[in-house]
């Protein structure tokens, strides 16, 4: 209206607010960071890799399933998901789950490298505090996918993740991403 009075249900905000009557929440939000190793060592500078972030969401359609949210590539050895400016950010409580993973060559014969299978799930649970209602990030947990962990199996109806047989509690240090190159031996006839 004319005298500058917010009319919603919801409001999300950014600022700071002077109204003494403010009883909305603020969001919070999220960094997702990995590294990116060839060898043990940090890559070459012509050694670029795909990565890609998916967020699991539900459609009336397809019912819970990964819905991509990044793309990237590695700038030596960092990545850095940019979504929304680097941060995913969270309006609303919930559970929210994402998968980490670089993306495998069409072809793995055809690249020069022995791609690293791993991926990672992180899940991210959002409440209010007790104090002034504001959205908090209670808990992350990070968990490594062994290779032979089909990820799309593991997905319940609840839209919750089968961690079961992920290795649970990896620092977000701890995310790497590590691909070995192929040796090519020359062989010389005399």
């Amino acid at each position: 209206n004319l005298n500058g009075t917010v009319i919603a249900d919801t409001v999300n905000v950014k600022a700071e607010s002077h109204r003494t009557d403010f009883t909305g929440t603020t969001s919070v939000s999220q960094e997702f960071y990995a590294r990116k190793l060839v060898n043990n060592n940090i890559p070459q500078e012509n050694e670029t890799f795909t990565f890609c972030l998916d967020q699991l969401t539900f459609s009336d359609q397809q019912g819970w399933g990964w819905e991509r949210l990044q793309t990237t590539q590695n700038h030596l050895n960092n990545l850095d998901f940019n979504i929304s400016l680097g941060e995913q950010t969270f309006h609303t409580e919930g559970t929210y789950w994402y998968h980490m993973y670089e993306q495998q060559p069409a072809n793995p014969n055809d690249s020069a490298y022995i791609m690293d299978p791993t991926s990672y799930i992180i899940k991210i649970v959002v409440t209010k505090n007790n104090t002034d209602n504001q959205l908090e990030i209670s808990s992350r947990q990070r968990y490594k996918v062994p290779a032979e962990i089909n990820i799309n199996a593991r997905i319940n109806q609840d839209g919750s993740i089968n961690v079961e047989g992920m290795t649970a509690d990896i620092a977000a240090k701890d995310i790497v991403f590590n691909n070995t190159r192929k040796v090519t031996r020359l062989t010389v006839k005399k």
